[in-house]
């Protein structure tokens, strides 16, 4: 039997040995003062990767659990939500929005395109008496691969006066995301892609959806990893001659710490 699969897709990921080996290590005890010092640790961490100094909050659900308690916390009943829709998980967004009462209205394209920001402008600019409370989209559409301009989209939203609220489960930790300087309201991430964390172990699926300038995605690899361009042996084994993901890795270590 294999005993260790190398996962290509946005997530789950490949777990490195040195997780899994923490993993397995037995639990401290969560009033201890370790326990606090590390939970710090973790949340610190987790502003840098979304590059914030707003309050981050650790969630215990799957991307979409993440995706309702965002919608639950700012959407009521009759509110009007307009969900940018390029594939699968921004249908995910409007059915939510739905699901608590919301009134849905979408921008769509067909799957393999992004979302225009010009089509964008428009419907906001006859939005005259502000009615879009909130604007739901997703930074990098899994089931297409397509990444939304999230920094033009949300800078319009934030003009308007409505809310962003950003799917970032499979951009965080991959590509920029600046919560802060782009102006998302509320993102979310997920353990299982960036954090690199086995979501049938324990998995706490990494949700972020705070209030004023917020925002939200997904990595192939562990915070402190990318930090120091340190990625284990067996992973750049795999993906030394596929451009662009040590890239990425780079990339991210240029951000400024916050």
């Amino acid at each position: 039997m294999q005993d260790k699969e190398f996962l290509m897709i946005p997530g789950p990921t490949p777990v490195p040995q040195s997780v899994l080996l923490d993993m397995a290590k037995h639990p401290m005890g969560h009033r201890s003062s370790e326990f606090s010092s590390l939970l710090s640790e973790v949340y610190n961490d987790l502003k840098w990767a979304f590059q914030t100094k707003n309050e981050v909050f650790v969630y215990t659900a799957s991307g979409t659990g993440a995706m309702e308690a965002a919608i639950s916390n700012v959407v009521n009943k009759g509110d009007k939500v307009l969900s940018l829709v390029i594939g699968n998980f921004g249908e995910r967004w409007a059915k939510i929005a739905a699901s608590v009462g919301a009134e849905v209205e979408k921008i769509q394209v067909e799957p393999g395109q992004a979302i225009n920001p010009a089509v964008l402008s428009k419907r906001l600019k006859e939005d005259v008496n502000k009615e879009i409370k909130v604007v739901t989209m997703t930074h990098n559409e899994t089931s297409t691969g397509v990444t939304n301009d999230v920094q033009t989209l949300c800078a319009m939203v934030q003009e308007h006066g409505a809310l962003s609220i950003v799917d970032g489960i499979t951009s965080v930790g991959c590509m920029p995301v600046k919560a802060d300087e782009w102006g998302i309201d509320i993102a979310l991430g997920a353990a299982n892609n960036y954090l690199v964390v086995d979501t049938t172990n324990d998995a706490k699926e990494l949700v972020k959806y705070l209030k004023d300038n917020k925002l939200g995605r997904a990595t192939f690899y562990p915070l402190d990893a990318i930090k120091s361009k340190n990625i284990d042996e067996y992973t750049l084994s795999k993906i030394k001659n596929i451009s662009g993901f040590i890239d990425v890795a780079s990339n991210l270590v240029e951000y400024d710490s916050i």
